[in-house]
């Protein structure tokens, strides 16, 4: 709770230094469209300093705008970048969308450097990579791969649990692969490939040491909705 006050009274600080400030706000339109591209403030005696809050969005098309501008704060689906400017550097949250509703990163900046933990989409979202720029290593990243329901194996609703015991290495490398608790064929192959992704995921996005030495046992569960 008092690591929660601290964050919100920063960010109220923030905004409220930029909101005192004499500014003059400038929004930018794609080329040869009355979309709008950017909205930010620029100080009024040196407007080539942008200071407090920037918005930018992904451009739409022709007939897509016109439907998206009849209904307010529409578009707040289509932002690409937001964060606070503070005397022309990046400062405090800011986020970014790969495409709308897609998140590509987010973290903070002090006075123009990234710095805490970052967050970085990879692998169409199945990966969070995780970077401390505080401390400049890679942290363990948030792995979530989607399990495909295999078609043959739905249509004759077959579901349960597959269990596959493994040999681990210190470098996230796999090997002796066995299905110690077999549902099908097809849901075997999918739980192989979704451990065998994982630790390939671990082992390219994740710290140099890591995995530890082990033999252990990956679980896989199909289930009918």
């Amino acid at each position: 709770m008092p690591f929660r006050f601290f964050t919100i009274t920063l960010l109220i600080f923030i905004y409220s230094s930029a909101a005192g400030q004499d500014t003059k706000p400038v929004v930018k339109k794609f080329r040869q469209s009355k979309q709008v591209s950017e909205r930010y403030h620029v100080l009024k005696s040196n407007k080539s300093i942008r200071h407090g809050d920037y918005v930018s969005y992904f451009p739409l098309q022709k007939e897509q705008y016109k439907s998206v501008k009849k209904v307010a704060d529409s578009l707040e689906h289509f932002v690409k970048q937001r964060g606070i400017y503070q005397y022309g550097k990046k400062h405090g949250a800011w986020v970014e969308f790969s495409s709308p509703g897609i998140l590509h990163s987010k973290g903070e900046y002090d006075q123009g450097k990234q710095t805490g933990v970052w967050i970085t989409s990879r692998e169409n979202g199945e990966v969070m990579e995780r970077y401390d720029h505080t401390s400049r290593q890679k942290l363990v990243p948030e792995i979530r791969i989607r399990v495909k329901y295999p078609p043959k194996a739905r249509t004759a609703g077959i579901q349960g649990e597959v269990l596959i015991q493994y040999r681990l290495q210190a470098d996230c490398s796999v090997s002796d692969l066995q299905v110690v608790q077999s549902l099908s064929a097809e849901c075997d192959r999918e739980a192989t490939q979704k451990l065998l992704k994982y630790y390939r995921y671990l082992k390219t996005y994740g710290p140099a040491q890591g995995c530890e030495a082990k033999t252990d046992t990956f679980k896989v569960s199909f289930k009918l909705e």
